[in-house]
């Protein structure tokens, strides 16, 4: 039986997979270019719950990753740890506060994680000329860029977008429905939602 799959690195692996310093690394997530996430539990959060709340008012009480800011993250590098009061949620700038009369949750630089999809979104905006890329845009038959793009409009009509990462999530989603066409490369798919163009008859 294969081994589960891991969705998130810590930060020695990432520079690892990367082939860089995690001096490098570090500069890459003070920066903003790739962020950094760290695990709550939900006695964490239960415990700030009386005013741990959303945007939209609503109140946090499970557990799971959440990303911290880039000048945290500059703090928690620089001391080694930092007591954060600010997580972001998913892909978006909606986050959630500890309020002053709550004590801060104490992050430390070893419990900082990059998730698979961060790390291959790093990977797709800085490598353009990648292997995926070989291999997923070769010529012959015409893509399926016409598709994806549909697909990329009904989830703009429902807010599901989210920048970036939608390429990688697009790319996911063509290979998994679409059968009969060669589906574009996720820097492909970027690069047509970065750059809007006239929609292809049959793209390539």
């Amino acid at each position: 039986m294969a081994l589960p799959k891991r969705d998130y690195f810590y930060l020695k692996e990432v520079a690892d997979k990367l082939e860089i310093t995690e001096f490098d690394l570090q500069d890459y997530i003070s920066q903003g270019l790739l962020r950094a996430c760290v695990y709550l539990t939900a006695n964490e959060i239960r415990s700030r719950d009386s005013e741990l709340y959303n945007l939209d008012g609503a109140l946090f009480r499970n557990e799971g990753y959440f990303y911290l800011h880039p000048d945290s993250c500059r703090e928690i590098f620089a001391s080694g740890f930092m007591n954060e009061r600010r997580f972001y949620i998913k892909y978006s700038d909606e986050c959630f506060t500890v309020p002053d009369r709550k004590p801060a949750i104490i992050v430390r630089e070893k419990s900082l994680m990059i998730s698979e999809l961060d790390l291959k979104c790093f990977i797709g905006l800085y490598e353009v000329n990648s292997e995926e890329e070989k291999t997923s845009n070769r010529p012959g038959r015409p893509s399926a860029m016409t598709e994806v793009l549909a697909e990329y409009e009904r989830r703009l009509k429902n807010g599901e977008t989210y920048k970036t990462h939608e390429a990688f999530a697009l790319n996911n989603w063509a290979q998994l429905n679409i059968k009969d066409k060669p589906v574009p490369g996720a820097n492909t798919i970027r690069g047509w939602l970065s750059e809007p163009k006239d929609k292809p008859a049959n793209a390539a």
